[in-house]
């Protein structure tokens, strides 16, 4: 246990006796159960910290991602079984899922059992009963009365507790996701590379292939590292790095064999020799443009070869590396990028870059120099002078096909999708609208000739100068798409004269204050007649909407933005088959 924690066996109401918090419950992660309080009057910060030590002290997870909370309230008899209801942490520190844990007169009444689990696939599964067997009874200091985190073991520094997501995956009867389906399929690396994003990695690894996406949070060099092979075969570098280790430690994780006999499937319509990027190759391509678009904001073009084209297809993404120094070492650092330049385009291709100051990748970017202009042989490139970027791709299982079709999932596999979409409603926060962008090319291509499906682009950010390519997408709004496309801009710090409005038939731009919330997705979603031009409150009750089964969501940005739209977007009707996170 962390310091100042005593684990004991103890009934609930022994753990109210042995703290004096204001506010608490019993924080339960599978059969283990502590107390967790805290005093009226603590700093949201304050609390938040105290939570989030409290949870990886509990469970060993760095985050909640993928997790959920739910209050289990107990029932009014023995045999009533608990209340349960889904819960954030901002619901637990404004008080609406806790009672005081003091009382006067000595009564020790039972404390709701927050518990935390996975994620749910569907709506109304069964959450896992409470069994409390111990319980962490710690001294309430000033403040919050919480479990400090667990000092990190030795070679822990990055990752969590490795015997943690040993005891998750002996509690986990599918944690692969297989639902049934054997873990002996032969599986060919094109598929594999379908699976490379954050919250989706596969990995061939001797031979086998895992879904190594549970084991992200655990790993002891963290998760950079298992990015460097996401959606391919590192078994190479797993020997190098890890050559006494055993794969067996993550069999079951294991979703598939490779099956190398496989032809490998085009990654688009290029042929292999016309496309610069390659799927499991890192190749160097030269920067030759580098455009300010916001004050930290930079459009950075790579030449990669005049009759080249990237070999991506709308909606797919790259990875880059840099190596950055730290210390007296250099370690390599990677990143995901979706470029903005169209698919078919040859001989350059566009980066967007936000460029944070605490970053490790932004400022290293906003670093390079441009070669010397109209090179494009590699003899030119090299007198040039200037920098290179080091990239890899194609990555990402989505992929539009045109008149409204996307293809989620690698072809032939048992996760593959098709679906027509009659409205792509696109949820982007600050540079997570590089996809929309690339997306939006092919669709206003065929707004042009007339078809195509409707699209809402609703655009998230803190201020108005942080609104990237505002004129183009406000043009395309107001009349370039033919009436098919919607715009509503949301800032969460907008300047005094920013005013609330409704996108109308003239503009098809709105604006609006604040955050995502229903209100807002439930007008981009329904696509509801345009109005007169009233402004329009985020808090206001949503009005009747159309039904929501023909929208396809598209959700990009920071883990926050990206939870609240999926949360938002579930209470308006839409079904997990019908949301995608970049």
């Amino acid at each position: 246990p962390p310091p100042g924690v005593e684990w004991r066996p103890a009934t609930a109401a022994a753990a109210v006796a042995a703290m004096s918090a204001e506010h608490a419950v019993l924080l339960a992660f599978g059969a283990e159960t502590f107390r967790f309080g805290w005093r009226d009057g603590v700093p949201a910060r304050d609390f938040g910290a105290q939570l989030a030590a409290a949870v990886k002290s509990a469970t060993g997870l760095n985050s909640l991602q993928g997790m959920e909370l739910f209050i289990e309230s107990p029932g009014s008899g023995e045999a009533a079984p608990p209340e349960r209801r889904r819960v954030t942490p901002r619901d637990l520190f404004e008080g609406r899922c806790t009672r005081g844990s003091g009382s006067s007169g000595g009564d020790a009444s039972p404390l709701p059992v927050l518990r935390i689990a996975a994620a749910q696939p569907a709506e109304g599964q069964a959450v896992p009963p409470t069994v409390p067997q111990r319980v962490a009874v710690a001294t309430p200091a000033a403040g919050v009365a919480a479990t400090a985190a667990k000092p990190p073991a030795r070679f822990q520094k990055k990752g969590g507790s490795q015997f943690q997501f040993m005891r998750i995956m002996q509690m986990d009867k599918d944690p692969a996701g297989l639902r049934g389906a054997s873990n002996r399929r032969r599986i060919p690396l094109s598929e594999v590379r379908d699976h490379a994003s954050t919250g989706d990695v596969w990995m061939a690894l001797a031979g086998r292939v895992f879904n190594i996406t549970p084991y992200m949070d655990y790993h002891p060099g963290g998760k950079a590292e298992l990015m460097r092979a996401a959606g391919a075969d590192g078994t190479a570098l797993f020997n190098e790095i890890h050559p006494w280790v055993s794969v067996d430690m993550i069999e079951k994780l294991q979703v598939g064999l490779l099956d190398n006999s496989t032809p490998q499937r085009a990654t688009n319509s290029s042929s292999p020799s016309s496309a610069a990027l390659h799927p499991t190759e890192w190749r160097s391509f030269p920067l030759v443009q580098r455009t300010q678009v916001t004050p930290d904001t930079l459009l950075l073009r790579f030449d990669i070869g005049e009759s080249k084209e990237s070999g991506l297809r709308p909606g797919q993404h790259l990875n880059v590396r840099v190596k950055v120094r730290r210390g007296q070492e250099l370690v390599e650092v990677q990143r995901q990028y979706t470029p903005i330049s169209a698919v078919e385009d040859r001989g350059f291709l566009d980066l967007l870059v936000k460029v944070y100051p605490s970053g490790r990748m932004g400022p290293v970017l906003a670093g390079l120099r441009p070669k010397a202009p109209n090179g494009h042989t590699a003899e030119d490139a090299a007198k040039g002078r200037g920098d290179s970027l080091e990239m890899q791709g194609p990555l990402g299982s989505l992929v539009y096909l045109g008149a409204g079709r996307f293809s989620i999932g690698a072809p032939g596999s048992a996760g593959h999708r098709e679906g027509t979409a009659a409205h792509v409603v696109m949820l982007a926060a600050g540079s997570g609208v590089t996809p929309m962008l690339q997306l939006l090319r092919p669709l206003s291509a065929e707004w042009r000739r007339g078809g195509g499906p409707m699209a809402t682009l609703v655009f998230c950010n803190r201020r108005e100068e942080d609104i990237i390519f505002r004129q183009e997408l406000e043009r395309l709004a107001a009349g370039a798409a033919g009436g098919r496309f919607r715009l509503q801009l949301l800032l969460s710090a907008p300047p005094a004269s920013w005013a609330a409005r409704s996108g109308t038939a003239a503009t098809g731009v709105g604006q609006a204050e604040g955050r995502i919330c229903d209100r807002i997705l439930a007008d981009a979603v329904s696509l509801p007649p345009p109005s007169s031009g009233e402004g329009v409150s985020p808090e206001a009750p949503a009005a009747s909407v159309a039904p929501a089964a023909a929208a396809l969501a598209l959700v990009c940005g920071p883990e926050g933005f990206n939870t609240a739209a999926m949360d938002s977007l579930r209470r308006l009707g839409l079904q997990s088959e019908q949301i995608y996170v970049f």
